[in-house]
């Protein structure tokens, strides 16, 4: 039998259990050499949310090895599992990689949401620099949107774009930025 959930009483938070292997025939495993050594989820709600994922079912995989940051594997499971974490503003700039690798967009949504809610209490513009180029990096377009409003000036817009490469910036996010552009004049 298997442990499928644990209470985290400092955090009162229901954890999920991803230590405990399953029936091997509805498991999918993460491995490391670094601890966690092991991470084990049911399949089913692993290929639901990662068509990449779900693509290694087709070719025979089951497991996968996880080279850096299990930690953030772990939390990624978590999130996919819908446990209602109070990420850092670190933990999200390491989980996003790893989401949007393997197109786990409902955590990357859930990232974007809580940099939403991190955004109101830390204004400074270094920081909003970095939550630029966050939501630039991973296409959230909605923390893109509250950022372009939260600009007050061309100059201060300006500021902000020229530390990105605007080259690489999707059309969307440059329509956006061009609107704000054509507000101020």
């Amino acid at each position: 039998m298997v442990v499928e959930r644990i209470v985290d009483r400092r955090s009162n938070l229901r954890l999920f259990n991803f230590y405990d292997p399953y029936h091997e025939e509805k498991m999918f495993s993460f491995s490391s050499d670094k601890q966690p050594k092991q991470l084990h989820t049911r399949e089913q709600m692993i290929m639901f949310h990662s068509p990449v994922i779900e693509s290694f079912f087709g070719a025979g995989f089951r497991k996968m090895s996880i080279i850096r940051h299990p930690y953030y594997c772990q939390l990624l499971l978590q999130l996919v599992h819908g446990t209602q974490l109070q990420l850092s503003y670190t933990a999200i700039g390491r989980l996003l990689p790893i989401a949007n690798r393997y197109k786990v967009y409902s955590v990357v949504r859930k990232c974007e949401f809580r940099l939403l809610c991190l955004m109101k209490n830390d204004a400074s513009s270094e920081t909003l620099q970095e939550y630029f180029n966050l939501a630039l990096r991973y296409n959230l377009k909605t923390l893109w949107n509250v950022l372009l409003k939260r600009v007050t000036s061309l100059k201060e817009l300006k500021v902000y774009t020229s530390q990105m490469n605007v080259g690489t910036m999707p059309g969307e996010a440059m329509k956006k930025v061009a609107q704000r552009i054509f507000s101020f004049g």
